[in-house]
């Protein structure tokens, strides 16, 4: 069975002081929303994520973290 449902990409950045904010802006229309910009703690960015989110199921990576 394959899965029909598209991957939609959040990326909720703390104002980033490297190329994050740059990288974000090269790759076009394959993240649906983005923001660079300073937040309230660790969970607000999550919490962000979590209202602009549309899909059932979510996978939170943060700094540091790696998806295999």
């Amino acid at each position: 069975m394959e899965q029909t449902y598209r991957h939609e990409h959040i990326v909720i950045d703390r104002a980033s002081i490297d190329d994050s904010k740059a990288l974000l802006e090269s790759t076009g229309n394959t993240i649906a929303y983005w923001v660079s910009e300073p937040n309230k703690g660790i969970y607000h960015p999550m919490l962000t994520g979590i209202k602009i989110a549309k899909g059932t199921y979510l996978l939170f990576l943060n700094g540091g973290d790696t998806l295999l």
